[in-house]
Formats: C-alpha cells, structure tokens, sequence
C-alpha cells in the first residue's frame, strides 16, 4: 500500500492551536467525517 500525501495551503490566524489546524487537516482529507483513532484505514474504506 502506498499513502500520497500533497502538499495543503492553509490560511491560519497567529491565534489558531495546533489542535484548530489538526482537526482542520484531519476534516480535508477526510472529505468532513471525523476519524476515531483506533479504526484500521480499511474500516475507513482508504485503500
């Protein structure tokens, strides 16, 4: 299996957390589903 990871552009305040921008990514590259942590990637159909 191959993961291809681009490169994101983000507009961001000198305010925002990390945690902010992490669930930002996470909700972009998740087509807006939340992603638990324990599930495997086939049980997110990432192939």
């Amino acid at each position: 299996m191959q993961i291809f990871v681009e490169t994101l552009t983000l507009e961001v305040g000198s305010s925002d957390t990390i945690d902010n921008l992490k669930a930002g990514i996470q909700l972009w590259l998740s087509a807006g589903k939340q992603l638990e942590d324990g599930p495997t990637l086939a049980a997110y159909n990432i192939r």
